[in-house]
């Protein structure tokens, strides 16, 4: 009986496989067929200009097996560089469209894989001119249609066309020369914060030159400034700046209104008060200082949660901030410089200089009488006033720091005091 066993079980074992492998082989040749049909498809459009990726879809077969089908395009230059909208430097050649198939169960992880290549019926480059390839995508890296842009140089504008479905417009037979194209669609965002971007590139004779932007429908944020500390809202700085964080970077703007656009990273973003830089100035971000030792259980300084930024979509973010109290005096005027002092163990230090010294001017705030509430970014400050906007600055006395509103450390004789971010 054991050997028996044996015997039957390597038989069905060996029949499983074979039949395994006939089915697979027929999904296989069903797979190519679908392949060529979409090639034959693809070509049957003639011009390779209007030969556009197809996102994957699903095919069903009459005996109800499921397909997943892609088409991918890009254009290739003499050089062999290849990309969607074109490589920069190189002519455009020819356009190579792939076609992939594949099914449930594949024994094989590599699809079916079809290739063609469509070359137009007259001459794409002219010998004597070059060619302008202009690529945008989205947040996402999917190509963004319908992007309008201007092509201008020395000598004119350009004739432009919007982008395709694959973020893709080309500007044919351009005469050599520099060329700044811009983005022109209102209520976007490109990567770098710019609503209307734009690239500068010589185009040179017999060669295109490629235009690549990443650009999308803006997030929008609406900032509650100093979100952490209780009404009555304390007064901030007129021309405070404040960083966005993902990353991809640190994004600093001026706090000229308590809405923003921003470009709609899908690692969303945190926000901090002040002029963030991680070697510059580090003290107004809450994650720089080192763990407070000095009580049971640690103090840590944390970010607040990452905000979702989604195009065309408005959301609410939190900037905290360090606030104090002063008492009225007879110099209204108010302004806050930032030091490079640490005096409180584990705050990180703010350099000095032009690119890094925050000086935040507050304008006439200052009551005769009574007091105001004010809120600064994390760090170690100075306050002075002064009689006018212009006027000589004098050190803020001690004395008329009331208290302050968050942790941190009260003014010495030197005016000197820290926020604690913690």
């Amino acid at each position: 009986m054991m050997i028996f066993s044996m015997i039957a079980l390597g038989v069905g074992y060996a029949l499983v496989s074979t039949l395994t492998i006939a089915r697979d082989n027929k999904s296989r040749e069903i797979a190519a067929s679908i392949a060529a049909s979409e090639i034959d498809s693809a070509r049957a459009i003639g011009n390779p200009f209007s030969v556009l990726d197809v996102a994957a879809h699903v095919v069903t077969t009459t005996a109800a097996e499921t397909y997943t089908v892609t088409r991918k395009t890009a254009w290739v230059t003499p050089t062999g560089s290849a990309s969607t909208c074109g490589a920069g430097g190189g002519a455009l050649q020819y356009k190579r469209v792939t076609v992939t198939v594949s099914w449930p169960k594949m024994r094989s992880t590599d699809p079916v894989t079809s290739d063609t290549l469509l070359a137009p019926s007259t001459r794409i480059n002219d010998p004597s001119k070059g060619t302008l390839l202009i690529s945008v995508l989205d947040s996402r890296g999917l190509g963004k249609s319908g992007i309008t842009f201007t092509a201008i140089s020395s000598a004119g504008s350009l004739v432009t066309t919007p982008t395709d479905a694959d973020g893709c417009s080309f500007v044919l037979q351009a005469p050599a020369g520099s060329y700044t194209v811009k983005l022109t669609n209102t209520g976007m965002v490109d990567s770098t914060q710019a609503a209307n971007p734009s690239i500068t590139q010589t185009v040179t004779v017999g060669t295109s030159a490629s235009f690549p932007f990443q650009y999308d429908t803006a997030a929008g944020f609406n900032i509650k400034y100093a979100s952490n500390i209780p009404i009555p809202q304390p007064k901030i700085p007129t021309n405070l700046d404040y960083s966005f964080i993902n990353s991809y970077g640190v994004f600093p703007l001026t706090a000229t209104a308590n809405h923003v656009d921003l470009h709609p990273y899908t690692t969303g973003y945190q926000a901090v008060a002040g002029k963030f830089s991680a070697t510059g100035c580090p003290s107004v971000d809450p994650e720089a200082w080192a763990p407070d030792t000095r009580v049971s259980p640690s103090l840590v300084g944390v970010r607040q949660p990452v905000t979702p930024a989604t195009p065309g979509v408005t959301t609410n973010i939190n900037v905290p901030m360090g606030g104090l109290v002063l008492t009225g005096g007879t110099e209204q005027y108010l302004t806050a410089v930032s030091q490079s002092a640490t005096p409180i163990p584990g705050e990180p230090s703010c350099l000095t200089s032009p690119a890094t010294t925050m000086t935040y001017a507050f304008g006439n705030i200052v009551p005769a009488s009574g007091t105001v509430r004010i809120a600064l970014p994390y760090g170690a400050w100075k306050l002075y006033t002064s009689a006018s906007p212009t006027g000589t600055l004098a050190i803020l006395p001690a004395a008329r720091v009331q208290s302050l509103l968050t942790v941190g450390l009260p003014p010495d004789v030197n005016g000197l005091f820290a926020l604690d971010a913690r």
